[in-house]
């Protein structure tokens, strides 16, 4: 998912670790829960599951994606 927020030009890269000893991996996946899924979760555009697996669309989710990006 941070791959094709990336292609797409819409990932917020904050790599800011306050000084502790933490991979790019784990600041990359906190950063992606911080501003995308749960913001994406409190705005009901995806089920509320385990965050760990890629969580499907609820149907206003699909109804933001199509309003944007139309095929």
């Amino acid at each position: 998912m941070m791959s094709l927020l990336e292609e797409k030009g819409l990932w917020i890269q904050s790599r800011n670790n306050c000084g502790k000893k933490t991979s790019e991996s784990t600041l990359d996946r906190n950063n992606y829960y911080r501003n995308y899924a749960n913001i994406w979760k409190m705005l009901g555009w995806i089920e509320d599951r385990d965050m760990r697996e890629c969580p499907p669309l609820t149907e206003e989710g699909k109804a933001v994606i199509e309003m944007f990006w139309p095929e």
